[in-house]
């Protein structure tokens, strides 16, 4: 058994299965002999359930099923013997986290928040500070919440991560000391970070520093080594939120070093999966300081690792949208490096990518936010080539993808499009046009959660001069505005 934590830890899941086997077998025997001991059942339950994780790891979700549905009938039998147990009502909210998980998977919401809800209900029950009882029970509600956030019930999700969170960081302050408990605590500060756009910093943070943590106890674990590489980009991606690209920078370096171990280490499909999407968000993060060079470089190297991981050929919606990020990546950095005539076949490549996320399972809502800024893009390379009118289409195109509540990247997108279109109105002599596309882009920019108050300036002031000059050339120009737009 023991043999089998360590070799899962260690991403050798053959080895791991192997152990975890052997460990059956001796647990049947002793079982066979005498039926009626509970630890042996309880045990045959729980390495049951990490046998199921391998399957899972291994991609055979109907084999994890069967494993952990005998693991929970075992561990449920067990418990209605001995009520109140907290260790075993642990164990079963063990088995019914990746249960609930595999049923959203497969589509069946209600079955998942099902199985939580009512493990839940017995555990908040009972009063009990032992770590492993608190971390499965908030590791649980912790589900539950981000279940709630797909819902859009995004401040009952919060309210119930941040209970989860109090809870494990009280025993935690006590002295806890088993990983699978920092686990949970790290994961549901993950969840928490990664809430809402802007990401949470201060979540985000205590998130990495819980996983390097973990990682420097075992440094063999690759688990912990890709769980602290997403840690470091989650810390970035809050970075840039916060329009720091300067600090973010190293933590998106760091997440590609750390995944590039871990294909050294493994190299799976899934591992230059997860190397893919971590170069992209450095090409990002370089775009946005106008290092492009450097950025067209790791663009280049996520699109080989991508090809490595051969996720192209799978019907895996998220896959395919991942593909999509990438081709829409390679699309804005064409535009910035000079190259805008190259735009157009990339960004078809984006939409025929996004095309087969939706028919695999992705659902539209989700697809729209890379679909708008692919028009987005494409207005700016048609504007660069002076083509107005098809630049105009574009910039609509995009603008007609943002519904009326609009999250933080629509709302970027909105911005842009009609300072856009202000700008092709002024090529054509259209100055009253320009004038209400600038004045939307003002009122849109005031919306914008993801410009800081101390840099709100940076992003207003420019509009409010354009403001000051188009009520000129207008002729619309009242003193009152134009003092207001000339003190901004």
């Amino acid at each position: 058994y023991h043999l089998g934590e360590i070799f899962s830890g260690a991403g050798q899941t053959a080895e791991a299965r192997k152990s975890h086997e052997a460990s059956l077998s001796l647990l049947r025997g002793i079982l066979e002999e005498n039926p009626s001991d509970g630890q042996a059942a309880r045990s045959y339950g729980l390495v049951l359930g990490y046998l199921a994780a391998i399957d899972e790891v291994e991609g055979r979700p109907t084999d994890a099923r069967r494993r952990y549905e005998t693991s929970l009938d075992i561990l449920t039998h067990l418990e209605a013997q001995n009520p109140d147990n907290a260790y075993l009502l642990a164990l079963i909210a063990l088995a019914q986290g990746p249960l609930a998980r595999l049923d959203l998977a497969a589509g069946r919401k209600p079955e998942a928040i099902g199985r939580i809800e009512t493990t839940l209900e017995s555990m908040d029950g009972l009063d009990s500070e032992n770590e492993f009882f608190v971390g499965q029970r908030e590791m649980l509600r912790a589900m539950l919440a981000q279940v709630r956030a797909f819902d859009r019930d995004v401040q009952g999700a919060k309210g119930m991560l941040e209970q989860a969170i109090l809870a494990l960081e009280r025993v935690n302050e006590s002295g806890a000391t088993t990983r699978r408990f920092k686990q949970s605590l790290h994961e549901a500060y993950s969840a928490l970070a990664t809430l809402e756009y802007p990401y949470d910093l201060d979540a985000a943070d205590r998130a990495r520093e819980l996983a390097a943590e973990l990682h420097a106890a075992d440094p063999k674990a690759l688990g912990w080594l890709q769980r602290l590489a997403m840690a470091e980009s989650t810390t970035a991606a809050a970075r840039i939120h916060r329009v720091e690209p300067d600090k973010a920078l190293p933590h998106q370096q760091r997440a590609v070093e750390l995944a590039r171990q871990v294909v050294e280490h493994l190299g799976g499909p899934g591992d230059w999966y997860r190397l893919a999407s971590q170069e992209r968000l450095l090409a990002t993060n370089l775009r946005i300081l106008r290092r492009n060079d450097e950025a067209w470089k790791h663009t280049e190297a996520a699109v080989e690792a991508f090809d490595r991981s051969g996720m192209e050929n799978t019907r895996s919606a998220a896959s395919h949208f991942a593909l999509a990020q990438l081709r829409l990546e390679r699309c804005e950095l064409l535009r910035d490096l000079g190259r805008s005539d190259q735009v157009g076949d990339e960004a078809a490549s984006v939409f025929r990518a996004l095309d087969t996320a939706e028919n695999t399972g992705a659902v539209p809502e989700a697809t729209r936010p890379i679909r708008a800024r692919t028009d987005l893009v494409s207005a700016l390379a048609a504007f660069d080539g002076k083509n107005w009118t098809a630049a105009a289409d574009f910039a609509r195109r995009a603008l007609s993808r943002v519904p009326d509540q609009p999250d933080s990247r629509l709302l970027v997108v909105a911005d842009m499009c009609h300072g856009l279109l202000a700008d092709v109105a002024l090529a054509r002599g259209e100055y009253a046009l320009a004038l209400h596309h600038v004045q939307e882009q003002l009122a849109i920019s005031l919306r914008r959660p993801d410009i800081q108050d101390e840099r709100r300036a940076d992003f207003d002031a420019p509009i409010h001069r354009r403001i000051f000059e188009l009520e000129a050339l207008t002729g619309d120009r009242k003193p009152a505005s134009a003092v207001e737009h000339f003190r901004v």
